[in-house]
């Protein structure tokens, strides 16, 4: 095992006292051949000089503007690739991991599995204030539609290799905590930058399904996020992107989901839910409604005619 690298790339944009938490919690992780890298995207709370005189044996990559979460850790993913790196571990900036060998159980987990093609693997995700409370155990795209014969992902669905109970196979894995073994860049590229934030993960395990890399969950491991640290959920900013990537999605990979006529009029379904809810409860939301509004109304239209800001991020 000390032969496989890890490289843990860190997405860090603002929020230092989260980061260090973070940071403390993976440095008291006991596998022997890691290194944590720190991308950047230009924070301006100290972010960068308190890493530089605190942490010195950490990476830092500073990246001159907020590149989101997709190019912000293709910078990382690059750089780990090209130093070698066997692994590559995603962690967003706000986590607290209290399993000192978790890392150590999920390199091997994908060493014995990679031969059962899982190469994606993470952990259950619960509240960082709740604990107990679980977020998610990675995600399956439209759960009670394929209770009715209306699958999403037919390659996860098609998948009969049988793996020991306590592993759970998934469409895809949370993007705050994702360990994946590099041949699966080396094979279908990188991120999608197009995506910025909200969607990408899914997006790139559905590339990975497509070409034979499975992902699943160790539901004996649990780490702790503080949800939506960065992003207030139901803001113009967030509405704007959902609304916008989801419609790209299925958009990209519409040749590979079966009754796609159908997961697009659900996509219009929920569209009109959440405008509805906009008019009706504008208090559930951030930002003001017209604001809200208006940005959810652009995700749909930018979505349609196809319009994808990349590193840059989204204008406003």
């Amino acid at each position: 095992m000390k032969n496989v690298s890890v490289y843990i790339v860190v997405l860090n944009w603002n929020h230092l006292d989260d980061l260090i938490l973070t940071l403390d919690s993976l440095l008291k992780q006991d596998y022997p051949n890691m290194k944590i890298l720190i991308s950047d995207n230009g924070s301006t709370d100290g972010s960068q000089d308190y890493i530089k005189n605190h942490f010195p044996n950490i990476t830092l990559i500073e990246n001159n503007d907020n590149l989101g979460w997709a190019a912000g850790n293709n910078v990382g993913i690059k750089y780990a690739l090209e130093n070698h790196a066997d692994y590559v571990l995603l962690a967003n900036n706000d986590l607290y991991i209290e399993d000192t060998s978790i890392i150590t159980t999920l390199v091997n987990d994908l060493m014995s599995l990679k031969a059962k093609k899982i190469n994606i693997i993470g952990t259950n995700v619960n509240y960082y204030n709740q604990k107990e409370k679980t977020h998610n155990s990675g995600w399956i795209m439209y759960p009670e539609s394929e209770k009715k014969g209306k699958v999403f992902n037919k390659y996860r669905k098609d998948f009969k290799i049988e793996l020991p109970d306590n592993y759970r196979i998934v469409d895809f894995v949370s993007g705050c905590f994702i360990l994946f073994d590099c041949s699966v860049f080396n094979d279908i590229g990188l991120v999608d930058e197009a995506f910025f934030i909200y969607g990408e993960e899914t997006e790139f395990s559905l590339r990975a399904w497509q070409a034979g890399y499975g992902s699943a969950i160790n539901t004996n491991l649990t780490i702790h996020h503080k949800i939506s640290a960065t992003n207030k959920v139901g803001s113009p900013f967030s509405m704007y992107l959902k609304t916008r990537n989801l419609y790209y999605l299925l958009k990209k990979h519409k040749a590979h989901i079966p009754s796609y006529n159908y997961f697009m009029a659900k996509y219009y379904y929920s569209f009109i839910k959440n405008i509805i809810k906009i008019l009706l409860y504008p208090k559930q939301f951030h930002g003001g409604q017209m604001s809200v509004l208006t940005r959810t109304c652009k995700g749909l239209i930018d979505g349609v005619i196809n319009k994808r800001e990349g590193k840059s991020g989204i204008k406003f």
